[in-house]
């Protein structure tokens, strides 16, 4: 009795579809190892920031601000007063006048810096663009010490040193991502005039007393294909193209994943630094903030782990 070698097409369709399914398994994990590995790369790169942060503040007894003072009175974004603990004096020592710029450079030069930028959301062309915000507390003025890490430190009399943080900094936010945050020397386009409220609102994250009202764009990852820079402090909060929430670093240096889920009451506990002597933040940017009634209850970590 002969026997047939050759594989009927039954066989070979099953063995196609074998292997279409191996394929798109493979492909799956394939993909899901490249995101993977950029979250990895975003939380590392926020974790420089925090480190330089951490630096700072122990050098000089204070955290930086979101808009600081350097070299004859320029203004700064904390990216640039930071620019020093990311081993980048070369930069800074032209921003402060220390060295002059080179030929055609400009004296406040911008360049782009990869340890800014998220790799799930590189910008179009390399500019001087950054995917991360700080923590600056409650919208609007007056600014209160009980609210945020970073404050006007430029014409501001707050100051916030590392003894503030009466809440724990495992428990403070520090940093964050921001689909609309602005370029890192705060100005778009670049010829427009640099203030203290460009500086809070497109490179920190902030919060308000009632997340339900608004432009609707207050809560982690709301609003986020909207198009940026952020316009108002309505979109000054974490957001990311990470799904279900956002990379975070904390004051201690620790990164996680952030839930877009959480209640706002636990994100506003995890932006004050003295939930005591906090404010909960105005209802638009120009309404004065009023202490809170009581003080919120402590944080547990399933509130937001």
């Amino acid at each position: 009795m002969s026997r047939h070698s050759a594989f009927s097409r039954m066989d070979l369709l099953v063995i196609f579809l074998c292997l279409f399914v191996l394929g798109c398994v493979g492909l799956h994990f394939l993909l899901q190892g490249r995101i993977d590995n950029r979250s990895v790369s975003c939380m590392q790169n926020q974790q420089q920031w925090a480190h330089a942060t951490l630096t700072y503040a122990e050098t000089f007894q204070e955290y930086p601000g979101y808009s600081n003072k350097i070299g004859t009175g320029t203004r700064a974004t904390w990216q640039v007063r930071l620019l020093p603990f990311v081993d980048r004096n070369d930069l800074y020592d032209v921003w402060t006048g220390k060295k002059p710029p080179a030929n055609g450079q400009s004296a406040t030069p911008t360049p782009y810096l990869a340890n800014l930028i998220c790799p799930n959301n590189p910008p179009d062309t390399p500019v001087c663009q950054s995917s991360f915000v700080a923590n600056c507390g409650a919208a609007g003025y007056p600014e209160y010490a009980g609210n945020g890490i970073f404050v006007n430190r430029y014409d501001g009399p707050l100051i916030i040193r590392p003894d503030t943080v009466k809440d724990g900094i495992q428990f403070t936010l520090l940093f964050s991502e921001n689909l609309q945050a602005g370029n890192w020397n705060a100005n778009v386009p670049n010829t427009a005039p640099l203030s203290s409220e460009d500086c809070k609102r497109l490179t920190g994250m902030v919060f308000f007393d009632d997340d339900s009202i608004g432009t609707g764009t207050r809560r982690i990852n709301r609003g986020k294909s909207d198009p940026g820079p952020a316009a108002t402090q309505e979109y000054s909060r974490p957001s990311s193209m990470h799904t279900g929430g956002v990379n975070v670093v904390f004051c201690d240096a620790h990164c996680q994943f952030l839930s877009d889920s959480i209640s706002y009451d636990v994100y506003r506990q995890l932006m004050t630094v003295d939930t005591a002597a906090a404010t909960p933040g105005p209802t638009a940017a120009s309404t004065p903030s009023a202490p809170y009634p009581a003080a919120l209850p402590a944080l547990k970590d399933a509130d937001y782990q």
